[in-house]
Parts: C-alpha cells; sequence; structure tokens
C-alpha cells in the first residue's frame, strides 16, 4: 500500500519524475537481494579447452558481480593446490552472468556471491559446474515475509525474463517463502513431500491471484490461503 502522503507534491511536478516516485514506492519491499547467477545457454570456451588437470576437484570461489550483472573479478578463497585448475575455476566464473544484488530500493549494485565450482576431469566427458551458496536465510525469511503482491511478482518477472528461469518454484524466494509455511504450520516432516507436490501449482496459482490484489501481502493474505486449499487432506 502506498504511503499516506502528509502534504501536496511541490507544484509543478512532472508526470514523468512522478512515475518514477510511485515506481519506486512499488518496489520498496523487493530489496535487498544478493546477485543470483543466471543459467548460460552458450558453450563454455573454458570448457572447451579445458587443459589436462589430473585429478578432479571442488573449489571455493568469491565472486564480485557489477551493477550490470558482470563479473568484475573472482577469487579463489582456497586454492585446490593445483594452480592449473585454480585458473580455470577464475576463467570460468568469469564468462558467468547473474542478476545483479539490488539494494533497498530495488536499485542494482554491485554485490559478492560466494559458490563453489566443481570440476571433473578425469572422465572422457570433463565438467565445469558451478553452485553459489543461497543467500542469509534468517533476512530472506524476514524480506519474504514483507513482500506485497505487486513486489512479488515484479521479482517473478525478474526471475523469468532477465534471469531465464525455467522452474520458478525451484529459485531461491519462493522456495523459502514455502519453507516459511510449512515452519509456521509445524508441518511434520513426511508431510513435506505432498506439498512439495503441489508447490509448482500453488505457485502458479498465487501469481495469478496477486495479478488481482497487488496490495495484498504475498504470504500470509495469499500464499498461506493458496496452500491451505491445496492441503493435502483437503
Amino acid at each position: 500500500m502506498l504511503p499516506r502522503m502528509t502534504r501536496p507534491f511541490p507544484f509543478p511536478y512532472s508526470a514523468a519524475a512522478l512515475f518514477l516516485f510511485l515506481a519506486d514506492f512499488a518496489r520498496a519491499q523487493v530489496g535487498p537481494i544478493e546477485p543470483i547467477i543466471i543459467a548460460s545457454t552458450r558453450p563454455s570456451e573454458t570448457l572447451a579447452n579445458i587443459p589436462e588437470l589430473g585429478g578432479d576437484f571442488i573449489i571455493p570461489v568469491e565472486v564480485t558481480v557489477a551493477a550490470d550483472g558482470s563479473v568484475t573479478n573472482v577469487v579463489v578463497t582456497t586454492s585446490s593446490g593445483n594452480e592449473a585448475a585454480d585458473v580455470t575455476v577464475i576463467k570460468f566464473m568469469k564468462e558467468k552472468r547473474f542478476l545483479p544484488a539490488l539494494d533497498s530500493h530495488a536499485q542494482p549494485v554491485e554485490g559478492k556471491a560466494l559458490g563453489s565450482v566443481e570440476v571433473n576431469s578425469k572422465t572422457r566427458m570433463k565438467q565445469l559446474k558451478a553452485s553459489m551458496k543461497p543467500p542469509n536465510i534468517p533476512s530472506e525469511i524476514e524480506r519474504v515475509r514483507k513482500l506485497r503482491c505487486r513486489d512479488f511478482l515484479w521479482e517473478i518477472d525478474r526471475l523469468r525474463q532477465q534471469g531465464a528461469s525455467t522452474d520458478l518454484s525451484r529459485e531461491i524466494m519462493p522456495w523459502v517463502s514455502l519453507r516459511v509455511y510449512m515452519l509456521d504450520k509445524k508441518l511434520p516432516k513426511d508431510a513435506e513431500a505432498a506439498y512439495l507436490e503441489r508447490w509448482p501449482k500453488a505457485l502458479a496459482e498465487a501469481e495469478a491471484t496477486c495479478k488481482s490484489t497487488p496490495d495484498r501481502l504475498y504470504l500470509n493474505d495469499t500464499l498461506v490461503l493458496i496452500l491451505e486449499s491445496l492441503a493435502p487432506n483437503n
């Protein structure tokens, strides 16, 4: 809900400026968000030219992501002991693109992403696989609880359009919202499988509902009601 204005806008106030002002409020609950890696559809030049490394490794990295989503620096935080493997991982991560970090006003900013790269070089089919660490979960839970439907829709669209996500139900923000519901309801462990099976449908229904109720809270006023209606005993 937009905050109530206690005094009028200064006059004159251009329509363009007013639009930007309101757009900023519309996304005020979205951030902060850490950088999110984008699944690449292009072949990796580093993988195509991977040298003989003499072993398999899992190498931790810290990636600096610019406000435009490009990788500006990669640091191997703990060396594998194999310089060629470390260099290969750095080159591989510099090929990656990310959704940039967002500040508390949903503005793109430079950010850091932590993760690791799995290097499989012993087999004929060599492999490089990046896995990024999830965000600070307590902070993400607090953020998700505050999201309005309009914020949720903006973020889903960002993941779909800019992040090229092919399965929104497995992205961090939606996944955390499901886990919060399960924790709040104190569901037994054996009930989780049934909810996981229904989760893609519930998320799609939440998106459809939020489009007609943008000012509602995404979690408590929308998703909870949908998950209740899809509960295994219903």
